[in-house]
């Protein structure tokens, strides 16, 4: 019964995931240099089959993001148009994400000319932030909003997020990188449902050692579970 029991847990809690894409590119007119990327997420939830909108609306939701994040200047247009579909599985819960991205280009009549910018350039290899622990499109956990999206970038240290409110509403806000942990991605000697100890000061000003499992990554804390079940937040970088 014991291991029945063990077994249904495991079933309700696991999950399994789909990937799918699609790219439409097409050659440009003339000379032009590659200025940036755009990207747009969009996401829904669930439950029961009861909810959330059809992939038609996601892609243009995504769509809608990435024009809002990176809105086209003078001369410059979009081109190259991809578009990721995930789809998260959970018995009785689903979720949905959609990230549509896209090259900006410029047109340029110089002759000897560099076709990517710096900006281009680390874009493509996604070293953007001033880190390696938060990517476009990660699953992240918010301080104030909980579970979240990496929507955009907006410099090295701040990027939207995008969560869903208690109405079931889409909502985006900009946040520092400080304040959002990552849920799926290790970091530097640090490993999700890893063990990580530290110390509690106690009431009588005296330190006890303690532990436990690591569930989210940040850039100078953790979150975490206790012994005791507990979920709390705890200093990592020295």
């Amino acid at each position: 019964m014991k291991n029945l029991i063990i077994a249904l847990s495991i079933l309700m809690f696991s999950s399994c995931a789909t990937h799918h894409g699609l790219i439409s590119s097409s050659l440009p007119a003339g000379n032009v240099t590659y200025e940036d990327i755009a990207y747009g997420v969009a996401q829904t939830n669930t439950f029961f089959g009861i909810g959330g909108l059809s992939q038609d609306a996601l892609v243009l939701e995504a769509k809608r993001e990435l024009m809002k994040n990176r809105p086209l200047k003078a001369n410059e247009a979009y081109q190259n148009f991809t578009v990721d579909f995930k789809s998260s599985f959970w018995p009785f819960f689903n979720k949905n994400k959609v990230t549509v991205s896209a090259d900006v280009i410029k047109p340029t009549t110089e002759t000897s000319y560099e076709p990517y910018s710096e900006t281009y350039k680390k874009r493509l290899s996604g070293r953007y932030l001033s880190n390696e622990l938060f990517v476009v499109g990660d699953s992240v956990w918010h301080k104030k909003r909980r579970t979240a999206v990496i929507n955009s970038i907006i410099n090295d240290e701040t990027v939207r997020i995008e969560y869903m409110t208690k109405k079931d509403k889409v909502k985006t806000k900009k946040v520092c990188i400080k304040n959002i942990y990552a849920t799926q991605r290790n970091y530097k000697n640090l490993e999700i449902g890893g063990m990580f100890i530290f110390s509690e000061k106690k009431i009588h000003a005296e330190e006890n050692a303690n532990n436990g499992t690591i569930i989210a990554i940040g850039l100078n804390s953790l979150i975490i579970k206790d012994r005791s079940n507990n979920t709390l937040i705890v200093n990592h970088k020295k």
